[in-house]
């Protein structure tokens, strides 16, 4: 289908696309094999932000395997700089996600369960741009065509972190807005559902 292609396309490259089915099936398991690995690995041992921000830049379709559109370190004017910007296939149609990225070791809350400075500070940070993008629709819309209301996705933090009630206090902090939060540990494990599932892997 519409989306299985761009996730051929993004896992093994366009030119592989002419590929005998079951070439290119096996093509693209073992590239999302080898992808999975190395994400695993490196969200558990990167010490420095620019570590997992170099390695999704080369491989944004671990964030969005789908994507038709990549726009990494999209600029916001003089202001801002988005780590992503993704055109994607939405329920609604065409819709543009802004990306930041925060590094996987930040904590999400503190011991008393209050949010972190670093997870409010990472919020923040989405509610400027779309501010900015509020004031300056036409401007973005010059670069990102059929811009109108996009999604703000947070990627921050580790699954293992978070306890059910956590997980409950993102859930209200997010329900209702044009913002999103995902783990690495989200990203990663929608990533190998997605990929199995074009792969026939699961059952589907």
């Amino acid at each position: 289908d519409f989306s299985s292609i761009y996730i051929a396309r993004n896992l093994v490259g366009a030119d592989s696309l002419s590929k005998p089915g079951q070439e290119l099936a096996a093509l693209t398991t073992l590239k999302s094999a080898e992808l999975l690995q190395q994400a695993r690995q490196l969200i558990g041992i990167a010490e420095r932000e620019e570590d997992v921000q170099c390695f999704l830049s080369e491989h944004p379709q671990i964030i969005y395997p789908e994507y038709i559109e990549c726009y990494p370190k999209y600029k916001l004017g003089n202001d801002y700089v988005t780590d992503f910007v993704f055109l994607i296939q939405g329920a609604n149609g065409l819709e543009y996600v802004f990306v930041e990225l925060e590094k996987p070791s930040k904590r999400l809350f503190v011991a008393s369960g209050q949010p972190s400075a670093d997870f409010t500070q990472a919020k923040d940070q989405l509610n400027n741009w779309e501010r900015w993008l509020t004031q300056n629709l036409n401007y973005a819309q010059q670069t990102l065509p059929r811009l109108f209301q996009p999604t703000y996705h947070l990627i921050m933090g580790r699954g293992a972190s978070l306890d059910s009630a956590a997980r409950e206090k993102l859930h209200v902090e997010f329900r209702g807005t044009t913002k999103q939060f995902s783990t690495y540990d989200d990203v990663i494990d929608r990533f190998e559902m997605i990929t199995k599932r074009v792969h026939g892997l699961d059952g589907v």
